[in-house]
C-alpha cells in the first residue's frame, strides 16, 4: 500500500510542479475511497512541504451543496495550508506564480493551542476553546484548470491543492 500512496502522490506532485493542467489520476493510481485518498495527500504533502513549507494549518472544502454536487458527494472535504503559502496583509504575490488563480473571500481560524489528533474527533465544543481569533482573508486557489464535474472526488481530494491564505 505504501508504495501506491507514494505513487499517487508523486503522481500530484510532478503535474504540479511541471505546471501541468489538472487531471485526475489514472485509473490504476485512482484512489479507491476517501480514505485511500487521504493517505495519498499525507504523502503528497512530505513531497510539497520542502517547496511550500511545513503545513500550518487545515483547510475545509466543498462545504456548500452546490459544491458537493458538482464533485458528486454529499460531505465536506479537507487539505492543508503550507507555511509558506500564507501572507499577511499587506501582501504582493505575482500572477504570473498561478496557472490558473480563483480567490474566495474566508473567514480564518487562528488557533491558540494545538488540537492533537489523540483528541479527535474533534466536535464544535471542544475546538472552540482553542480559537484565538477569526480572521477576514482571502483563498487564493491554484486549481491549474480543473474540469470539476468530470473529477471524481476521490481524485480531487487526492490532489491536495495547495491553498493560500
Amino acid at each position: 500500500m505504501h508504495d501506491r500512496l507514494q505513487a499517487m502522490a508523486r503522481w500530484m506532485w510532478e503535474g504540479r510542479s511541471r505546471r501541468e493542467r489538472h487531471r485526475n489520476l489514472p485509473d490504476d493510481l485512482r484512489p479507491a475511497s476517501i480514505a485511500e485518498a487521504y493517505a495519498a495527500q499525507e504523502a503528497y504533502y512530505r513531497l510539497a512541504e520542502p517547496v511550500y513549507g511545513p503545513v500550518a494549518g487545515a483547510k475545509i472544502a466543498t462545504t456548500t451543496k452546490v459544491m458537493q454536487r458538482l464533485t458528486g458527494i454529499n460531505h465536506p472535504c479537507g487539505g492543508a495550508i503550507f507555511s509558506r503559502t500564507i501572507h499577511r496583509s499587506p501582501a504582493t504575490l505575482r500572477a504570473a506564480d498561478f496557472v490558473n488563480l480563483r480567490i474566495e473571500s474566508e473567514i480564518a481560524l487562528a488557533l491558540g493551542a494545538d488540537l492533537p489528533a489523540a483528541g479527535a474527533p474533534w466536535t464544535r465544543e471542544t475546538v472552540a476553546p482553542a480559537v484565538a481569533a477569526a480572521l477576514p482573508s482571502f483563498e487564493l486557489i491554484e486549481d491549474r484548470n480543473a474540469l470539476w464535474p468530470g473529477s471524481p472526488i476521490t481524485s480531487a481530494s487526492a490532489a491536495a491543492i495547495s491553498k493560500r491564505v
